[in-house]
C-alpha cells in the first residue's frame, strides 16, 4: 500500500505498507482510516532476507489516495454533537464520516518484480556476457508489469537457465522463467503475432522499443535515426524514449536525444510504421540502404574531402567546393577541413553504421 499523504485526512498516513493480503478498509473506517490488509509484512526485503531459497517476491502496489476517492459515496454522514466549535467541527468531521460495511478490495495498481540476492547475482552472471541487453535490468521501472527488460531479453534468459555453470543461480532463473510463463506468456505471444503482421496496438506498443535498436522517423522526406537506450515512462498516451545519435561539430561525438513517442489518433490497432518513432527493423520501404549510404558519405567526410565540385563561372578559374541537390543534404566541406553539419545536425545519426 502506498500513500503520498498529499489529500487531506491522508497527512498522517504511512507512506508505505506491506500485507500478505488485498488491503481494503472495512466497516466503521472513517475517512481517516489508512488502506491496509488484515496480515502485516515487515517488508519484502526483509522477506527475501530471511529466506534465500526463494527467488523474487511480486508487489502488489495500491494507491491509499485513490483507493479512497473511489469508495467516497459510501461513507455515511454521523449526527455530530451540538455545541462544538466551528474549529473542533472541522478538525472531527472526518471521524462522522463512517462505512457501515466493508469496502470492496483494493484494485492494483501495480506490478513490481522484487528480486533476490540470488537471483540478482544470477543475472549479474549473464551480464558479464551481455552487457547491453542486460545494463539495466534491474532498474525498477524495468521490472514493473509488462516487465519490457524482461521482454526484451527473454531469450537469453531461457538460455542461461539450461547453460549457467552455478545449479543455484540455474534454478532462480527457471523459476523466474516458470513465473513469466504462467503470468505474462500469453501476452508476449499476442504481442509476437501482432508484430510479425506489421501491427501494434496500445497495449503491446512499449514492447517495440528495445535497448540498442535503431529507431527511425520521417522529417522533410528524409529519413533520421536514433539508438534507443531506455524507455523509462509507458504512459497510455506517449512514451518517453531515452536516445542518442552522432552530433557533429569538426568532430564526431554522441549526443542524448530524449524521444516522446505519441500514440496517433484513430483505431487501437495501427501499422507499425505509422508511429512517429519506429523501430528501422520493421520498415519494408529500403530505408536501412538510404541510412547507410547516406551515413558512409558522413563518415567519410571527417577528414578532408571533396562532397561536390563545380566550376565558378567561365570567366574565372576560381573552383569551389559547394553542395548539390545530387550530394548529401546539409553538409559542406569547408576549407579549415572541417566538415559541418548545418541545421538540424542534432539529428543525424547517419554514422550510426560505424
Amino acid at each position: 500500500m502506498d500513500c503520498s499523504n498529499d489529500l487531506d485526512y491522508h497527512e498522517e498516513h504511512e507512506s508505505e505498507g506491506h500485507y500478505y493480503d488485498v488491503p481494503c478498509l472495512r466497516a466503521n473506517s472513517n475517512r481517516t482510516t489508512p488502506l491496509k490488509g488484515l496480515q502485516p509484512l515487515s517488508s519484502p526485503e526483509w522477506l527475501l532476507e530471511d529466506h534465500p531459497a526463494i527467488s523474487f517476491i511480486i508487489r502488489n502496489v495500491y494507491n491509499c489516495e485513490d483507493y479512497q476517492e473511489k469508495i467516497l459515496d459510501q461513507f455515511e454522514r454521523l449526527w455530530m454533537p451540538l455545541g462544538m466549535s466551528e474549529h473542533t467541527i472541522a478538525q472531527v468531521r472526518p471521524y462522522f464520516s463512517v462505512l457501515m460495511r466493508d469496502a470492496a478490495p483494493a484494485e492494483r495498481e501495480q506490478q513490481v518484480l522484487v528480486p533476490s540476492k540470488g537471483l540478482t547475482k544470477a543475472i549479474a552472471t549473464l551480464k558479464a556476457s551481455c552487457p547491453t541487453s542486460l545494463h539495466n535490468w534491474d532498474k525498477e521501472h524495468n521490472l514493473t508489469y509488462p516487465y519490457l527488460q524482461l521482454w526484451h531479453c527473454k531469450d537469453i534468459l531461457q538460455d542461461a537457465a539450461s547453460n549457467l555453470p552455478d545449479p543455484g543461480q540455474r534454478l532462480h532463473l527457471q523459476a523466474l522463467l516458470n513465473y513469466l510463463k504462467e503470468a505474462v506468456a500469453a501476452e508476449w505471444k499476442e504481442a509476437e503475432e501482432l508484430f510479425s503482421q506489421g501491427l501494434v496496438n496500445k497495449k503491446h506498443w512499449a514492447k517495440l522499443y528495445r535497448p540498442n535498436d535503431l529507431i527511425v522517423t520521417m522529417d522533410n522526406d528524409e529519413p533520421l535515426a536514433f539508438v534507443v537506450k531506455d524507455c523509462p515512462n509507458v504512459n497510455d498516451e506517449f512514451l518517453d524514449l531515452e536516445c542518442w545519435s552522432w552530433g557533429f561539430d569538426g568532430s564526431f561525438y554522441l549526443q542524448p536525444f530524449p524521444v516522446v513517442v505519441k500514440w496517433p489518433s484513430g483505431p487501437d490497432t495501427i501499422k507499425i510504421s505509422e508511429l512517429s518513432f519506429f523501430p528501422l527493423r520493421f520498415d519494408e520501404t529500403g530505408l536501412e540502404e538510404r541510412l547507410r549510404h547516406r551515413g558512409n558519405i558522413f563518415w567519410s567526410c571527417r577528414t578532408r574531402r571533396y562532397v561536390c565540385y563545380s566550376v565558378a563561372s567561365d570567366e574565372s578559374s576560381i573552383q569551389s567546393v559547394r553542395p548539390s541537390a545530387s550530394c548529401f543534404q546539409g553538409l559542406t566541406l569547408m576549407s579549415s577541413d572541417q566538415a559541418t553539419i548545418h541545421g538540424r545536425h542534432q539529428h543525424v545519426q547517419d554514422a550510426a553504421w560505424r
